[in-house]
């Protein structure tokens, strides 16, 4: 295979009426990725690895937007893992020629051999006398990701256009909400992993990630123009695993319009500046969702929780294991699941370690009952044990954004349980409230453990005996997680759910997985409303 530059950027002009794919090179095919994972393998269990397994993929980014502009990436990449006297190194590249493999392989061993000298780092656990990977038997098979319409068969003409017929609806509304675009980005990877173990698997894998927002304006005239407009994003179009036709239909456009027109009673309210101090809360799906994949998720991934990640991304406060597990932290209305199948994000038939992805939950009735593991880290779960706790096996949930990536323990889609029988909306919520707030959407910045943190930018209204009274300005939320979750006491029904996506940062290289997570609406019985204008000053 000759060297090819990695990524490769495109910029398709409008009105490009031929296939995105037509504008691609030519596409490696899966027998080239496969004997290129074959001659990394055979090169590091040569030079000494006691175990190897290896990632080469090739992946096409296709970004437009309603305003009629389009660009393709294209990205080959490489990630080699390998093990030598219980320890491991990884060594990634976007030049997957047959000659860089085999010296990727030789440096990646000798880095191993020489961190086996060095202890690893462990918080409440003693790691020393595990495995640096835990074997599993080997598997071998092709897939296809679940895609009606492939996206690159479309022409960049027909994208643009569809999109575009979202701007339409909003140019049709009239009222105080105005439509703010969509954009929309499409992902295709043929990806191959294979291992010393003897695996052999080949995966063509499918994402879409689109932006849908809108945004309301007060009818209050006492207010400047930055305070009156009031930003919100959509889930109409949740991140998924599915092609060109997630866009199509008549359904997609009815929810655009009933979105609108849910936002007009919000831009009617006066507003007021926001008062200080402990409140009850109401958080609609959005700012629920987003608050419990930047806090709880993250702190269930076993490598932060066991220390390997505190000098990067960090720790985790639900750490020790031998202290959580099976603990009542949190609210018992509070249930948390890993979701797989169907059309949820970044769904496939492996994961980046050859494991079939499964469901299971992780919190059940306020207690945490499992960690997201990988198999240099699934053997630490024997160190603790629980009767809520899952049987110890690989989840399938170690993954990387890009081949070349370090993986990392973090499943794709998340779910909070929603009630079925549960308040309908958030004036419902809304209704039980004495003397509170709504807070919808926001920006959740966390600390380094998840212990706690703060929501930006969210729309803030008061509510006092049951009745929304005014849009609160300069609102935001201080939190600690424990406490906060502790006093969920009401979760909406399945009309309430909304759906985010999260961008999570770890390792060195730093590295970025985006996740979604479908969460309800929550009534908290106490939460600390702070103003944004007393921390910029």
């Amino acid at each position: 295979m000759e060297s090819i530059s990695s990524p490769h950027t495109i910029h398709i002009p409008a009105r490009a009426q031929h296939p995105v794919a037509s504008f691609v090179p030519p596409v490696t095919d899966p027998e080239t990725l496969r004997a290129l994972a074959r001659t990394a393998i055979e090169a590091a269990t040569q030079a000494g690895a006691h175990y190897a397994d290896i990632r080469v993929g090739e992946q096409r980014h296709f970004f437009c937007t309603s305003d009629f502009s389009a660009q393709l990436t294209i990205t080959y990449g490489y990630g080699l893992r390998v093990a030598v006297d219980g320890a491991t190194a990884f060594i990634g590249g976007t030049d997957p020629a047959p000659e860089r493999l085999v010296r990727a392989a030789r440096a990646a061993v000798a880095t191993a051999r020489g961190l086996a000298k060095i202890s690893r780092p462990n918080i409440g656990l003693d790691t020393s006398r595990l495995p640096a990977v835990a074997p599993m038997p080997e598997v071998t098979g092709e897939w296809h990701g679940p895609v009606e319409i492939d996206p690159f068969s479309v022409s960049p003409d027909d994208h643009l256009y569809a999109i575009a017929g979202f701007d339409k609806l909003g140019e049709m509304f009239r009222g105080p909400v105005s439509f703010g675009g969509v954009s929309v980005t499409w992902t295709a990877e043929t990806r191959v992993f294979a291992s010393s173990e003897g695996s052999m698997i080949t995966q063509h894998l499918a994402r879409v990630l689109p932006t849908v927002s809108l945004s309301g304006f007060s009818q209050d005239p006492s207010v400047s123009n930055r305070e009156r407009m009031m930003p919100r994003m959509l889930s109409i179009l949740p991140a998924a695993t599915a092609g060109f036709e997630c866009v199509l239909g008549t359904t997609v456009r009815e929810r655009v319009i009933q979105a609108m027109h849910d936002m007009v009673p919000w831009t009617t309210y006066k507003t007021a500046p926001v008062e200080v101090g402990r409140k009850e809360l109401v958080l609609d799906g959005a700012a629920f969702g987003a608050l419990i994949g930047a806090t709880v998720i993250p702190a269930l991934a076993l490598d932060r929780v066991l220390g390997e990640e505190q000098d990067v991304s960090g720790t985790s406060f639900l750490a020790p294991p031998v202290s959580v597990v099976g603990q009542p932290l949190f609210s018992p209305s509070l249930n948390v699941s890993v979701a797989t199948g169907g059309t949820h994000y970044d769904r496939r038939q492996w994961d980046d370690e050859g494991i079939i992805p499964r469901t299971f939950p992780v919190i059940d009735r306020g207690a945490v009952v499992d960690y997201f593991a990988s198999r240099a880290t699934i053997s630490a779960t024997r160190e603790w044990s629980a009767p809520h706790a899952s049987s110890v096996q690989p989840q399938g949930v170690f993954r990387a954004n890009v081949a070349s990536e370090v993986p990392r323990p973090m499943p794709g889609a998340c779910a909070v349980a929603s009630v079925a029988a549960g308040p309908s909306s958030l004036f419902e919520l809304a209704g039980a409230v004495k003397d509170g707030v709504i807070v919808r959407g926001g920006d959740v910045v966390p600390d380094q453990q998840g212990a706690g943190g703060v929501i930006l930018n969210p729309l803030v209204f008061e509510v006092r005996a049951g009745k929304i009274t005014r849009r609160l300005l300069n609102a935001q939320l201080e939190f600690s997680t424990k406490a906060l979750l502790k006093n969920i006491t009401a979760i909406g029904g399945p009309s309430t759910v909304e759906a985010t996506t999260n961008w999570l940062y770890a390792g060195v290289p730093v590295t970025v997985l985006q996740q979604a997570v479908t969460a309800p609406a929550v009534h908290i019985q106490n939460g600390n409303v702070t103003s944004a204008a007393l921390r910029l000053s």
